[in-house]
């Protein structure tokens, strides 16, 4: 092997680096619709059945110590349980504000895709329980405080 292809091999050119870019673009966009556009159609038709209102009724006294309105649980149940995405998905058809998004994104950014990520920590650590119990509680905490000092 010469010097120029052990380089090559090593230092990709400039257009396989690009179209290396836009590939792994379009399967991340490809994720993000697979996930985001059903939840999107699933809480906008709920809503429109009026069952977001309904479960927001129950959700509305726990949300209240975030600042949030009890249609973001759904935002919230979607990160935690599936993942951002799903949260992004639920959250889109709220009308929700800056500051809420801004909240819930602080909550998710703590805890999120806790299914996944829970049964991956269960082949590392007997004590996953634990880790499940301190992102979710750090995150609640983190969604209290936000609360608290955001205007």
């Amino acid at each position: 092997m010469t010097q120029n292809a052990a380089s090559a091999a090593i230092h990709p050119t400039f257009a396989d680096s690009l179209r290396q870019g836009f590939k792994n673009g379009l399967l991340s966009t490809r994720l993000l619709i697979k996930v985001m556009i059903p939840v999107y159609i699933v809480v906008d038709l709920l809503s429109h059945y009026g069952v977001v209102e309904t479960l927001a009724g129950y959700a509305a006294p726990f949300m209240k110590i975030f600042g949030l309105p009890g249609e973001a649980s759904l935002a919230l149940l979607g990160g935690y349980i599936i993942n951002i995405y799903a949260a992004v998905g639920a959250a889109a058809p709220l009308g929700l504000s800056p500051r809420e998004v801004t909240i819930i994104g602080l909550i998710l950014g703590l805890s999120h895709g806790l299914l996944l990520e829970t049964a991956i920590t269960r082949q590392f650590t007997q004590r996953w329980h634990m880790l499940v119990l301190l992102r979710v509680t750090l995150s609640v905490i983190a969604g209290v405080t936000a609360n608290l000092v955001m205007p």
